[in-house]
């Protein structure tokens, strides 16, 4: 809403798509939501799913929320998909993970990923996630880390880069998957344990 010009933004964002979960859409409505998703002129780009639609004249792939992929955005709407059955979501958690590994081997960008949950939290002990506490301290990063500690077996070692590891960064282009914003963060690292969790499951 434009509190200046005092009316609606008809801008189409990757909120938008958040009504395909728990049913809030309608059938028709969940099919065009889908559509949409699907549609390279619109959220279907090369590395999906743009935060502002490729068709929209705000669209700018690097401008933080004006067009630029998120991992955490491209998860709920994966589980979004999965609650309406639609073949996207095993494709789009896919895109993600591929992203957010930046070419390196699935098992490996997994360990790096819980690397950077112990990298990022405070304390020794290996506890359940509520105890612990994470170096960006936002809660809906910690929130998102809670998700994904009990899918780490033991503790590992704190993430150390190594040439060709992925960073787990903020946010990436729609178009080249170019990593953009802060890297080593909490919330990427542990959607990537997440999706890869999900995509086991269902197979």
């Amino acid at each position: 809403y434009d509190s200046r010009g005092r009316g609606l933004l008809r801008n189409p964002t990757v909120s938008g798509l958040m009504p395909l979960m728990s049913s809030i859409a309608t059938e028709e409505q969940a099919r065009q939501l889908v559509e949409r998703i699907g549609d390279p002129a619109q959220f279907g780009t090369e590395t999906p799913l743009p935060s502002t639609s490729a068709a929209s004249p705000s669209f700018n792939p690097v401008r933080y929320w004006s067009g630029p992929a998120w991992p955490v955005t491209n998860w709920l709407v994966v589980r979004g998909l999965r609650e309406r059955s639609s073949s996207l979501a095993e494709v789009l958690a896919l895109h993600t993970l591929d992203m957010i590994a930046e070419g390196a081997e699935r098992d490996r960008a997994r360990r790096l990923a819980a690397g950077v949950l112990e990298l990022n939290s405070y304390g020794d002990e290996f506890t359940m996630p509520s105890k612990k506490q994470y170096a960006h301290a936002w809660l809906w990063d910690s929130a998102i880390v809670a998700l994904s500690w009990p899918l780490v077996s033991e503790k590992g070692e704190p993430y150390r880069e190594q040439e060709g590891d992925p960073r787990f960064w903020e946010y990436y282009h729609p178009r080249t998957a170019e990593p953009l914003g802060a890297p080593l963060m909490s919330w990427t690292a542990s959607l990537y344990l997440e999706l890869a969790s999900m995509l086991n499951s269902s197979h």
